[in-house]
């Protein structure tokens, strides 16, 4: 109702007079003229077009968002390693591996990481992506340049006679040969793995003796990379930085990065130093609320969210940054079409965006789930699951869910009920990590990637198994 005042009527209309209350105003007035205050100032906030103004949550997978809460130590250690390079430190720098479920902030501090660079510098960063990394020759490409692809293609008109030929300019080992349409095509060998290194260190060492500006290179989706792709990335790596060549090296992937990558990253790991072993958690309680809090305060509409709607807020997200966007989001779009009387998003504000909050969540645990089900994982989930929801002690909540490794172990390799194998179990514990279903830390513990994601898993597939018997 503010709102249809808002667009209809004067706004000399709706701006307050000077209050004559002296005390005998019934309460009903007072909020109808706070009520008529608000919606001038949502009226004057709105764009010509009668849009209201962008808003400032951005729920999505690699999505930088308006503040990045609960990383500031990480933060701290990522600066640190930078200055290594930056100040010409003659030690080896360490390396960083950022391992979290997907939606939990890995491509996002990357992002932020990528600016913090171009803000300082005398910095170079090359930022490479899965695609990047699909070969060895796609990522001679993304750090060298085209000149280094394995292909070079050179057009030539049909009309040109096979005399014209010798007037080519000729490249080393490169075989020609007549295409369609009477195109020349010159095939150039691919760089050997020694050749790109040894560039890749000319190029960082400069030319003449004159060092080029050192070089922060990200690696993101890791996990989706080719192997040797990736032996050949560590490699250089480690050369360059074994002649003091200002290099450093961050990498990002699900928490079973190191079980994909295998054995070609057995230096690499050993050299991430203690700061460079990077397992993102969930966000505490404080950390989120500021995730949604700082965006909204900051904002144009200035709003302020009721400790009760905030509580339930946090509740259903439980940490998860994807989570955390999409209610900050929500809440941001209600009140630009509800705007609160009193600037303070309440309870009511919950329940209207609380059906689209659950369907987002669902269709993450369904696409999630699906991989499950492809993988054939359907028996060692609903075990696997059974046994984190039984870990939690009496009255306690879901966030305190425990197992530890060989627990965790033995319900899985008991699913398989026809060959219970260890290496079926190692395979399907190594899946639930790369989806998110939980994470193993260095004590031997399994924590839950979302503790809610259990419970749907859980259920889906004890449904799924049932339907199964009854068949």
């Amino acid at each position: 109702m503010a709102e249809c005042e808002a667009r209809e009527l004067p706004l000399f209309v709706l701006l307050p007079r000077r209050p004559r209350w002296n005390g005998r105003v019934e309460p009903l007035q007072r909020q109808a003229a706070r009520m008529r205050l608000q919606a001038a100032r949502w009226l004057l906030l709105m764009n010509e077009d009668g849009r209201m103004p962008r808003n400032p949550f951005r729920p999505g997978f690699g999505a930088m968002p308006p503040h990045l809460a609960g990383r500031g130590e990480v933060q701290d250690d990522l600066r640190a390693g930078v200055d290594a390079i930056a100040d010409g430190d003659s030690a080896p720098p360490n390396n960083f591996a950022i391992l979290a479920p997907r939606g939990t902030g890995k491509t996002a501090l990357l992002g932020w990481l990528e600016q913090e660079l171009a803000g300082r510098g005398g910095l170079s960063c090359i930022r490479l992506e899965g695609a990047d990394l699909g070969s060895a020759e796609e990522l001679m490409r993304a750090t060298l340049g085209p000149s280094a692809s394995a292909t070079l293609r050179e057009e030539i008109s049909s009309q040109r006679s096979i005399g014209k030929w010798a007037e080519l300019p000729r490249i080393a080992g490169a075989e020609e040969s007549r295409g369609e349409r009477g195109r020349i095509e010159r095939e150039i060998p691919p760089l050997s793995p020694f050749e790109w290194r040894r560039r890749f260190c000319e190029k960082l060492g400069g030319v003449a003796g004159e060092p080029s500006n050192p070089l922060v290179m990200l690696a993101d989706e890791a996990h989706t990379a080719d192997l040797q792709a990736m032996r050949q990335l560590f490699v250089a790596i480690q050369q360059a930085q074994n002649r003091n060549l200002p290099v450093l090296l961050v990498i990002a992937g699900t928490p079973d990065l190191r079980d994909r990558l295998g054995d070609a990253g057995t230096t690499f790991w050993n050299r991430l130093g203690p700061d460079g072993d990077i397992q993102l958690r969930p966000l505490r309680d404080e950390d989120a609320a500021r995730a949604i809090l700082k965006p909204m305060r900051s904002s144009p509409l200035k709003c302020e969210v009721a400790p009760e709607a905030l509580a339930d807020a946090l509740e259903d997200a439980q940490g998860h940054p994807y989570f955390l966007q999409t209610w900050g989001y929500l809440l941001f779009k209600d009140a630009a079409a509800h705007p609160p009387s009193d600037g303070r998003i309440g309870t009511d504000a919950v329940e209207r965006v609380r059906a689209k909050a659950d369907q987002s969540r669902k269709a993450l645990y369904a696409d999630r789930y699906m991989e499950i089900q492809k993988l054939r994982l359907t028996a060692a989930c609903e075990a696997f699951c059974r046994a984190m929801l039984a870990s939690i002690p009496p009255g306690a909540g879901d966030r305190l869910m425990r197992l530890e490794e060989g627990a965790a172990r033995r319900a899985v390799r008991e699913a398989f009920a026809e060959s219970p194998d260890d290496a079926l179990a190692e395979g399907a514990l190594t899946s639930f990590r790369h989806l998110g279903l939980a994470v193993l830390d260095m004590d031997g513990l399994w924590h839950p990637g979302i503790p809610s994601f259990i419970r749907y898993s859980a259920e889906r597939a004890k449904k799924e198994l049932a339907q199964e018997s009854r068949a």
